[in-house]
């Protein structure tokens, strides 16, 4: 692209670095490395100029999306809950905040095995941080014998990773998400045998995160891997919640709805540790990652759920046989999904949330309270159509321009910070490619550009770095973003189309052939995976 007067804004934060002092060690996350471009070349619109406000926004927004991304790395939230004794062999782990933590303590001379069994998008760092603060510091003459399985998202393990975790007899196993795989369904099916094996001198410690529902893949028979492929398109598509959708998976399913749990200490006794990073609103146990570790049976109905969602025609027949006729296993319920601390029948398993939305939210508006801005906390528990959550908040920056309302929520400058996780309903003939943090920002574009709206800037990101099925995170746009891209690049798709299309990343990217485009004209934003999983942050700043 080339124009006659350009300024461009490149925001490289470089490689985020955590600091670590417990034995030296220091952790270093993905790169974070995003290009922003203020336009400035002349359009037929002249409205479409990025302002010099926005241009100090831009790079204030990824600052506090970095911000945010940083406070939920994986390895930070598993120390901060554990700790190991080399001299009394005692392994510590609060469970719950600082005003109401309890202290499990489990003494590694009651074990001589531990299996690791991890899956999630921050499962690699997650088992990283047990190594370097467990399994790596047992004394040899303990004799503790180590195995398990880490099971991620493609592309979310390094050889490093491998190598370090191979020293623990850790497999690592990449697979498909958001639709299962091969791949996964196998590591799968070899950790529910790990878990059966395990007698009552196991310990067995779980590190969930989110993804983890499509990475644990193991199909209860008749049905198969493609039986499972097919549901979860459907389900991605229908718009439906992440509770909703794992109470479908758990009736599908061996190893989640804690039948994980169940076949460590069923007849085998082991004692079963789960440390959980949570990407759901309102940290339910037994939904994230469809609650391997937690057993319930208080799910209800599944069959209203075939009928609301409309999923008679689009799931697989032997699928609606299951969830319309199967018989249910009875598990005892013994967890209310509110709780963090949750006991099965035996009191033998216990999980501990060691990290979620809100801490990343909570960072955020630290960040942007640093940066001078008046902050407000939308919550953490936002959900809902992404183009509807996309219009609330155009409305509330429209609101806090109002200067003259006594009644603003704010001052201005002011930054409004907003997690949770929205969703997009596909029809079956979609053809488009994006995520709901792009599809949010594209329909925020639009409204901000139908209002007039200038020196509003919004930010929405994936804290996993991946948006979607796409590269991109998400997105950053303010009221001249959509003009700039269609009149700078001449496109033929226009960006109320591409949002029709649920086509947010061919738009946002600046041009429906990315190799011919390059970053000059993108509101994407690309952070590479993260390693962390805790939802969304949305960061909405007004001047």
């Amino acid at each position: 692209m080339t124009t006659s007067s350009s300024a461009m804004i490149m925001l490289r934060a470089g490689l985020l670095v955590l600091q670590h002092h417990t034995r030296r060690h220091s952790y270093v996350t993905s790169s974070y490395s995003t290009t922003t471009t203020a336009l400035h070349a002349s359009h037929p619109n002249n409205n479409s100029m990025i302002t010099h406000k926005e241009s100090l926004m831009h790079g204030h927004a990824l600052s506090i999306a970095q911000a945010a991304i940083a406070a939920v790395d994986p390895r930070r939230a598993v120390l901060s809950h554990l700790t190991y004794s080399p001299s009394t062999h005692l392994l510590s782990v609060e469970d719950g905040n600082d005003s109401t933590s309890t202290t499990l303590e489990y003494d590694l001379n009651d074990y001589n095995n531990i299996l690791i069994a991890a899956f999630g998008k921050a499962s690699v760092p997650m088992v990283e941080a047990l190594c370097s603060e467990v399994l790596c510091r047992i004394p040899p003459h303990i004799n503790m014998q180590t195995r398990g399985t880490v099971i991620t998202k493609h592309h979310h393990a390094t050889q490093q990773d491998r190598n370090t975790l191979n020293k623990y007899n850790i497999a690592v196993v990449e697979a498909g998400h958001p639709v299962p795989d091969i791949q996964g369904q196998r590591a799968a099916e070899a950790l529910l045998g790990m878990c059966n094996t395990c007698n009552d001198r196991t310990l067995v410690l779980c590190c969930i995160s989110g993804g983890g529902s499509a990475l644990l893949c193991a199909p209860t028979p008749p049905l198969t891997l493609q039986h499972l492929q097919e549901t979860n398109i459907a389900l991605l598509q229908s718009g439906m919640t992440i509770q909703d959708m794992n109470r479908i998976r758990k009736r599908l399913e061996r190893g989640k709805g804690g039948k994980l749990a169940l076949a460590c200490t069923a007849q085998n006794n082991a004692t079963v540790l789960g440390l959980v990073l949570s990407d759901v609103i309102g940290d339910p146990l037994d939904v994230i990652a469809s609650g391997p570790t937690v057993i319930c049976n208080n799910d209800g109905d599944v069959a209203s759920l075939v009928e609301g969602y409309n999923l008679r025609d689009v799931l697989p027949e032997d699928v609606l046989q299951v969830l319309l006729h199967g018989d249910v296993d009875v598990l005892q319920d013994t967890n209310n999904s509110t709780n963090t601390n949750t006991n099965t029948n035996n009191n033998k398993v216990h999980n501990v949330l060691v990290g979620n939305n809100e801490q990343a939210v909570e960072a955020a508006a630290e960040q942007a309270t640093q940066l001078g801005y008046n902050t407000v906390i939308l919550g953490s528990t936002i959900e809902g159509e992404a183009a509807t959550v996309a219009n609330m908040y155009v409305s509330l920056a429209q609101q806090l321009k109002m200067t003259s309302s006594k009644y603003n929520i704010a001052a201005l400058p002011a930054a409004l910070i907003g997690g949770g996780e929205t969703t997009v309903t596909l029809s079956s003939t979609n053809s488009g490619k994006g995520g709901r943090n792009q599809e949010l920002c594209l329909a925020a574009a639009l409204a901000l550009k139908q209002k007039g709206l200038r020196d509003v800037v919004l930010a929405s990101v994936g804290t996993d770095g991946t948006d979607g099925p796409t590269d991109a995170a998400g997105a950053i746009v303010d009221g001249g973003t959509v003009d700039r891209i269609e009149s700078t690049l001449n496109l033929n798709l226009k960006g109320d189309e591409a949002l029709r299309r649920h086509d947010s990343y061919h738009f946002l990217q600046g041009s429906s052939d990315s190799a011919s485009a390059g970053d000059d004209a993108s509101a994407l934003v690309k952070t590479g995976p993260t390693g962390t999983n805790v939802a969304d942050v949305a960061v909405i700043l007004v001047r």
